[in-house]
């Protein structure tokens, strides 16, 4: 639903299954923005995010995190890996998610 809403707003997505698959699709094609979960198959969204921010190309896109769930410390961690903003499923909407992204691409 997340992915619906923001092509309704008019933006490309590309959608991987997987941190392993989100990293390749990346590389292939460095995106304006990386929206991404920390439970992920294949690789954590940690170490995901820990080689977007190791690759040159990659280093300053700016990340969005939306997770399940976290405590204060898991955020604060991701946080120190420079994101944009850490949401938590069950507390953000689709548009709440546009906004922000429409913010940051301005």
């Amino acid at each position: 639903m997340f992915g619906k809403k923001l092509q309704d707003e008019g933006y490309d997505v590309t959608i991987a299954k997987n941190g392993a698959w989100g990293i390749k699709e990346v590389q292939q094609k460095t995106p304006d923005l990386i929206i991404m979960d920390m439970m992920m198959p294949a690789m954590s969204g940690l170490e995901m995010l820990t080689k977007i921010r190791q690759n040159e190309g990659t280093k300053d896109t700016p990340v969005i995190v939306i997770s399940a769930s976290a405590t204060d410390e898991e955020i604060a961690g991701v946080k120190e890996l420079g994101i944009e903003e850490y949401f938590i499923k069950t507390r953000v909407t689709p548009s709440d998610l546009a906004r922000k992204v429409n913010h940051i691409l301005r």
